[in-house]
């Protein structure tokens, strides 16, 4: 994850910060997953495809969790949206 952050592109380039939390957080040896806090700010584009998203019954969040996990399994995370500046 850390480096498509660093790689960029959309929608990762909205990405203002990332949060752990949970038992990685903690230290356990042996975590079963990593959570995390996704904080982003938005833009058009990820405006245009949000607001498309929930007229439509979607998550608005697929794109963001896509480019976050790539094509691996399972991914949980939450995001926070913040205003554009």
């Amino acid at each position: 994850m850390i480096t498509r952050l660093e790689d960029g592109g959309w929608p990762l380039g909205l990405v203002d910060e990332v949060y752990v939390f949970g038992s990685y957080a903690r230290g356990a040896l042996e975590p079963n997953d990593v959570d995390v806090v996704i904080e982003h700010g938005t833009d058009k584009r990820w405006l245009g495809e949000s607001l498309d998203a929930s007229i439509n019954g979607r998550d608005s969040y697929v794109r963001m969790r896509q480019a976050l996990r790539g094509r691996r399994g399972p991914w949980q995370g939450h995001g926070a949206c913040t205003a554009p500046a």
